[in-house]
């Protein structure tokens, strides 16, 4: 048996989850749709490889 077929075998039943954010809300940075989507992935079958595609949002947090 060839490398590549022992590859291809492996990836037979491979899956794959694509998710983008951003995973918090502007008024909330409790990251509660990345919780709400972990606990998706993690119920039942969780998937092989998950995806997580957001932007970095910096802000800054004033103190009164």
């Amino acid at each position: 048996m060839s490398d590549a077929s022992v590859m291809v075998n492996a990836v037979d039943g491979l899956s794959v989850v694509v998710a983008a954010g951003p995973f918090s809300t502007s008024d909330n940075i409790l990251y509660e749709p990345l919780v709400d989507l972990m606990s998706c992935l993690s119920a039942g079958c969780p998937p092989d490889v998950c995806i997580l595609v957001c932007t970095s949002v910096v802000t800054a947090v004033v103190h009164c």
